[in-house]
């Protein structure tokens, strides 16, 4: 397992058929379901002849807690009962789990101090995503929080991560166990909406911008947020059923972080 690695991610909806096709629409998706042992369906979507995300229907026990739809971030432990324990010491909160997430794997969500959610992963049958930029692909995770500071202290105490400095952006680039960038934080408390709100983003590549934008729906084009990073700049885009998912143009390096 790949401790403090982003592995995954996936899309909880209220409209399954609608958010189907609208992220077919985006994307180019290939989009297979699979029937789960409680009944319900798991789509994996499939972008440059890789599976790179999923989506579902919203379960009631997420309904229950008041969750709006949203793109989740998966993030590898080597024990995730220790993982767990450890989260909560350094002022996270257990939301759900942990729970066995089939084929031997177990997750567990986790609310940071500040309020952004992701899940802890441990099994062996996803591997880490790859930074590469690819139309279509799932490339970058990304936190937006109030005190990136405090948000050091604990994903560093949880991960074992590494942080830049911020660039001019207020960026910090966050570097894994290896060494290699592998998210960044950056500070929300001046965001308009949806980065407002404490949370972990993801981001997908497309090959051109201005094609992409010209696709999207009026609506969407009009509620459209740039957000500026060194390199270039990325779209922050809500879909129909409220989630919020960044897309950023192929850069010439293939990179988001060089």
């Amino acid at each position: 397992m790949a401790q403090g690695e982003f592995l995954w991610c996936d899309l909880a909806t209220f409209d399954v058929e609608e958010t189907l096709a609208y992220y077919r629409n985006l994307f180019d998706w290939d989009l297979k379901p699979e029937e789960f042992p409680d009944g319900s369906t798991y789509f994996y979507a499939s972008g440059a002849n890789e599976v790179t995300a999923g989506i579902y229907e919203m379960p009631q026990v997420y309904r229950d807690q008041g969750m709006s739809s949203f793109w989740m971030s998966y993030i590898g432990v080597d024990d995730i009962i220790a993982s767990c324990e450890l989260a909560q010491k350094l002022g996270g909160k257990l939301l759900l789990g942990p729970a066995s997430f089939g084929k031997g794997a177990a997750i567990a969500m986790i609310e940071d101090p500040f309020g952004a959610r992701f899940t802890f992963f441990t099994g062996s049958y996803l591997q880490p995503r790859s930074t590469k930029m690819v139309a279509g692909s799932h490339f970058w995770n990304e936190l937006y929080s109030p005190d990136p500071d405090a948000a050091e202290i604990f994903y560093g105490g949880l991960f074992g991560w590494k942080f830049a400095p911020p660039d001019a952006t207020g960026r910090r680039r966050v570097d894994n166990l290896a060494g290699s960038p592998t998210t960044a934080i950056q500070e929300n408390t001046s965001a308009a909406k949806p980065l407002d709100t404490p949370q972990w983003t993801v981001s997908f590549a497309c090959a051109d911008m201005d094609a992409f934008v010209a696709n999207l729906s009026p609506q969407d084009r009009d509620a459209l947020l740039w957000v500026k990073n060194k390199r270039g700049a990325a779209a922050c885009i809500t879909d129909p059923n409220g989630a919020a998912f960044m897309v950023s143009q192929v850069m010439d390096d293939g990179r988001w972080f060089s």
